[in-house]
Protein backbone atom coordinates (compact mmCIF):
# COMPACT_ATOMS: atom_id res chain seq x y z
CA UNK A 1 0.00 0.00 0.00
CA UNK A 2 1.04 3.28 -0.93
CA UNK A 3 -0.08 4.78 3.07
CA UNK A 4 2.93 6.29 4.77
CA UNK A 5 1.19 8.54 8.00
CA UNK A 6 -1.68 8.37 9.38
CA UNK A 7 -3.44 11.81 10.05
CA UNK A 8 -5.64 11.49 13.50
CA UNK A 9 -6.49 15.01 13.44
CA UNK A 10 -6.48 18.01 10.74
CA UNK A 11 -6.76 21.41 11.90
CA UNK A 12 -8.76 20.42 15.49
CA UNK A 13 -12.14 19.64 13.78
CA UNK A 14 -13.74 18.40 16.33
CA UNK A 15 -11.50 19.21 18.95
CA UNK A 16 -11.74 23.58 19.09
CA UNK A 17 -10.58 25.00 22.02
CA UNK A 18 -7.54 22.70 22.32
CA UNK A 19 -5.17 25.34 22.70
CA UNK A 20 -7.03 26.40 25.89
CA UNK A 21 -8.36 23.10 27.02
CA UNK A 22 -5.78 20.44 28.79
CA UNK A 23 -8.54 17.58 28.11
CA UNK A 24 -7.97 17.75 24.44
CA UNK A 25 -4.75 18.59 24.53
CA UNK A 26 -4.55 14.89 26.41
CA UNK A 27 -7.62 13.72 23.64
CA UNK A 28 -5.02 15.05 20.72
CA UNK A 29 -1.90 13.26 22.36
CA UNK A 30 -4.24 10.30 23.46
CA UNK A 31 -4.67 9.64 19.65
CA UNK A 32 -1.05 9.75 18.53
CA UNK A 33 -0.41 7.25 20.65
CA UNK A 34 -3.29 4.51 20.03
CA UNK A 35 -2.64 5.04 16.26
CA UNK A 36 1.27 3.98 16.76
CA UNK A 37 -0.04 1.43 18.86
CA UNK A 38 -1.91 0.19 16.11
CA UNK A 39 0.58 0.80 13.36
CA UNK A 40 3.93 1.14 14.57
CA UNK A 41 5.17 0.49 11.29
CA UNK A 42 4.06 4.29 9.51
CA UNK A 43 4.72 7.79 10.10
CA UNK A 44 1.46 9.26 12.90
CA UNK A 45 0.29 13.16 12.42
CA UNK A 46 -1.84 14.19 15.74
CA UNK A 47 -3.45 17.14 14.33
CA UNK A 48 -2.62 18.28 10.86
CA UNK A 49 -1.54 21.97 10.58
CA UNK A 50 -1.11 23.21 13.91
CA UNK A 51 -2.04 22.40 17.35
CA UNK A 52 0.86 19.67 17.55
CA UNK A 53 1.69 17.71 21.25
CA UNK A 54 3.56 14.69 19.74
CA UNK A 55 3.62 14.32 16.07
CA UNK A 56 6.35 12.39 13.67
CA UNK A 57 5.91 15.50 11.32
CA UNK A 58 5.76 19.29 11.97
CA UNK A 59 2.95 19.93 9.50
CA UNK A 60 1.48 23.18 8.91
CA UNK A 61 -1.31 25.00 6.74
CA UNK A 62 -0.14 28.01 4.62
CA UNK A 63 -2.40 29.66 2.78
CA UNK A 64 -0.34 33.03 2.12
CA UNK A 65 1.65 34.57 -0.70
CA UNK A 66 5.39 33.30 -0.33
CA UNK A 67 6.86 36.08 1.67
CA UNK A 68 5.90 35.00 4.87
CA UNK A 69 7.58 31.61 4.94
CA UNK A 70 10.27 32.04 7.09
CA UNK A 71 13.76 32.19 5.84
CA UNK A 72 15.69 30.02 7.53
CA UNK A 73 15.12 27.22 9.91
CA UNK A 74 15.77 29.09 12.82
CA UNK A 75 13.37 31.96 11.92
CA UNK A 76 10.79 28.99 11.14
CA UNK A 77 11.58 27.30 14.58
CA UNK A 78 11.00 31.33 16.12
CA UNK A 79 8.07 31.75 14.07
CA UNK A 80 6.29 28.54 15.34
CA UNK A 81 6.81 29.97 18.77
CA UNK A 82 4.39 33.31 17.97
CA UNK A 83 2.16 31.17 15.24
CA UNK A 84 -1.38 31.93 15.30
CA UNK A 85 -2.70 29.33 15.64
CA UNK A 86 0.09 28.00 17.66
CA UNK A 87 2.20 24.91 15.65
CA UNK A 88 2.65 23.40 19.23
CA UNK A 89 0.49 23.56 21.81
CA UNK A 90 2.42 23.85 25.52
CA UNK A 91 3.96 21.91 27.32
CA UNK A 92 4.68 20.42 24.00
CA UNK A 93 7.59 21.95 21.35
CA UNK A 94 9.38 20.88 17.99
CA UNK A 95 11.59 17.99 18.56
CA UNK A 96 13.66 17.75 15.05
CA UNK A 97 10.50 16.44 13.05
CA UNK A 98 10.71 16.93 8.92
CA UNK A 99 9.19 20.08 8.49
CA UNK A 100 6.15 19.75 5.91
CA UNK A 101 4.10 22.49 4.59
CA UNK A 102 1.17 19.97 3.90
CA UNK A 103 -1.29 22.42 3.02
CA UNK A 104 -0.43 25.53 0.38
CA UNK A 105 -1.84 27.42 -2.21
CA UNK A 106 -5.68 27.62 -2.19
CA UNK A 107 -5.08 30.64 -5.16
CA UNK A 108 -9.07 30.61 -6.22
CA UNK A 109 -10.12 30.69 -9.87
CA UNK A 110 -12.95 29.81 -11.65
CA UNK A 111 -12.57 29.42 -15.19
CA UNK A 112 -14.79 29.15 -17.06
CA UNK A 113 -17.43 31.63 -14.78
CA UNK A 114 -19.99 29.05 -13.69
CA UNK A 115 -19.53 28.75 -10.03
CA UNK A 116 -22.09 30.44 -8.45
CA UNK A 117 -20.97 29.95 -4.63
CA UNK A 118 -17.63 30.20 -5.32
CA UNK A 119 -15.05 29.93 -2.60
CA UNK A 120 -11.22 30.60 -2.41
CA UNK A 121 -8.91 31.57 -0.05
CA UNK A 122 -8.17 35.35 -0.32
CA UNK A 123 -8.91 37.66 -3.56
CA UNK A 124 -10.60 35.01 -6.47
CA UNK A 125 -7.95 35.63 -9.46
CA UNK A 126 -8.70 36.78 -12.71
CA UNK A 127 -7.43 34.72 -15.13
CA UNK A 128 -5.17 31.55 -15.89
CA UNK A 129 -1.83 33.45 -16.11
CA UNK A 130 -2.44 35.04 -12.73
CA UNK A 131 -2.90 31.63 -11.66
CA UNK A 132 -0.01 30.16 -13.03
CA UNK A 133 1.79 33.15 -11.81
CA UNK A 134 1.06 32.61 -7.93
CA UNK A 135 1.29 28.79 -8.44
CA UNK A 136 4.65 29.16 -9.86
CA UNK A 137 6.11 31.49 -7.48
CA UNK A 138 4.94 30.13 -4.20
CA UNK A 139 6.81 26.81 -5.30
CA UNK A 140 9.73 29.11 -5.96
CA UNK A 141 9.51 30.40 -2.71
CA UNK A 142 9.78 26.48 -1.28
CA UNK A 143 12.62 25.41 -3.35
CA UNK A 144 14.98 28.19 -1.65
CA UNK A 145 14.02 26.60 1.35
CA UNK A 146 14.57 23.19 0.69
CA UNK A 147 17.22 22.69 2.88
CA UNK A 148 14.75 22.93 5.86
CA UNK A 149 11.57 22.55 4.59
CA UNK A 150 11.02 18.59 4.03
CA UNK A 151 7.88 18.43 1.42
CA UNK A 152 4.92 19.94 1.03
CA UNK A 153 1.25 19.66 -0.61
CA UNK A 154 -0.40 21.59 -3.02
CA UNK A 155 -4.45 22.10 -1.81
CA UNK A 156 -5.63 21.27 -4.05
CA UNK A 157 -5.02 19.24 -7.13
CA UNK A 158 -8.65 20.26 -8.63
CA UNK A 159 -11.80 21.68 -7.33
CA UNK A 160 -14.05 20.93 -5.16
CA UNK A 161 -17.73 21.76 -5.68
CA UNK A 162 -17.54 25.64 -4.77
CA UNK A 163 -13.87 25.36 -3.55
CA UNK A 164 -12.18 27.03 -6.87
CA UNK A 165 -8.41 26.40 -5.53
CA UNK A 166 -7.63 23.54 -7.82
CA UNK A 167 -4.92 23.47 -10.52
CA UNK A 168 -7.95 21.72 -12.08
CA UNK A 169 -11.30 22.31 -12.86
CA UNK A 170 -13.61 19.14 -10.52
CA UNK A 171 -14.13 17.71 -14.31
CA UNK A 172 -10.15 17.90 -14.42
CA UNK A 173 -9.98 20.48 -16.91
CA UNK A 174 -6.56 22.59 -16.38
CA UNK A 175 -6.65 25.70 -15.59
CA UNK A 176 -3.46 26.58 -17.74
CA UNK A 177 -1.00 24.49 -19.57
CA UNK A 178 0.59 21.64 -17.16
CA UNK A 179 3.70 21.50 -19.39
CA UNK A 180 4.04 24.80 -18.65
CA UNK A 181 4.70 24.49 -15.15
CA UNK A 182 6.29 21.10 -15.35
CA UNK A 183 8.91 22.35 -17.86
CA UNK A 184 9.66 25.28 -14.66
CA UNK A 185 9.10 22.50 -11.84
CA UNK A 186 11.98 20.39 -13.46
CA UNK A 187 14.57 23.33 -12.76
CA UNK A 188 13.55 22.91 -8.98
CA UNK A 189 13.82 20.99 -5.95
CA UNK A 190 17.29 18.98 -6.17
Amino acid sequence: PSIIAWTVLNESWGVPGADRDERKRDYTLSLYYLMKSIDPTRLIVDDDGWFHCVSDMCTIHYYSAGEFIPKSFEDGIRSFKKARPKIYLKPHEYNGEPIIYSEIGGFGYDLHGEIKEKWGYGNTLQDSEELYTKVLELLKEFDKRKEWIHGFCYTELYDQFQEINGLLTFDREPKFEPLKLKKELDKMFY
